[in-house]
């Protein structure tokens, strides 16, 4: 992608400079992991715009959620990531390589917000997780609005996304993973700035609403999954 692979994202005087070797190096890895616990069954990806910029909104079950997202999408989504796991020595090095973005989920985080912005400037795919956190029972949780109103403002479509299979593989306190099918799998994107009426707080309700919807039929149409 050229210049747009070391996008640089300024934010809170911190310089992200992802490196394509290493997020090729962590495909081919996570590759190998989830071809050895799986396999892994990706399905939609030619919904994935082939360039400019994209969001990826993907329901969240599992910390594995993130790498088979990345292994998966045919372009390189760059993660926002909850700031306690770039503290981990060389996991947290390796996250800032791979391009995720640190977030601080307890606080107003602008500088994540102005980085999230230059990654969709730079022409790329920022993968969001709009429930916030993981679900512990599998269903779907309710949406923050935050990644509608980043679509909105720089008028990017969503591409809603799901990752089933994953809290099998890694189950919540499990310290070892466990052999299980994973699937990913990709939907039409939503241009919702065609959709919505005008900018209103009500509009973007409704479009935190329909993402919300796309991403629970994409899970109901699975059969390995069950949701709420």
């Amino acid at each position: 992608m050229g210049a747009r692979q070391k996008a640089r994202v300024q934010a809170s005087k911190r310089l992200w400079q992802p490196n394509r070797l290493w997020y090729l190096a962590g495909r081919v890895f996570w590759g190998w992991v989830f071809g050895i616990l799986g396999p892994m069954r990706v399905q939609g990806t030619e919904h994935v715009p082939a360039s400019g910029p994209a969001i990826v909104a993907s329901n969240h079950v599992s910390g594995l959620d993130p790498f088979a997202l990345g292994c998966a999408c045919p372009r390189w989504p760059q993660f926002l990531a909850k700031h306690e796991l770039f503290r981990v020595p060389i996991f947290g090095y390796l996250l800032r390589q791979w391009g995720a973005i640190p977030i601080d989920r307890d606080a107003a985080d602008i500088g994540s917000a102005r980085a999230a912005l230059q990654v969709l400037r730079a022409g790329e795919v920022l993968a969001i997780f709009p429930e916030g956190t993981r679900s512990l029972t599998g269903q779907l949780q309710e949406f923050h609005p935050g990644t509608v109103n980043l679509a909105l403002k720089q008028r990017v479509p969503i591409v809603p996304a799901v990752v089933t299979g994953s809290d099998r593989v890694l189950p919540k306190g499990a310290r070892l993973p466990r052999r299980h099918p994973i699937r990913v799998i990709f939907g039409p994107p939503l241009r919702l700035w065609e959709i919505l009426p005008d900018g209103s707080e009500a509009s973007r309700q409704a479009g935190v609403g329909l993402l919300r919807k796309q991403v629970l039929r994409m899970m109901n149409d699975d059969p390995s999954t069950g949701s709420g």
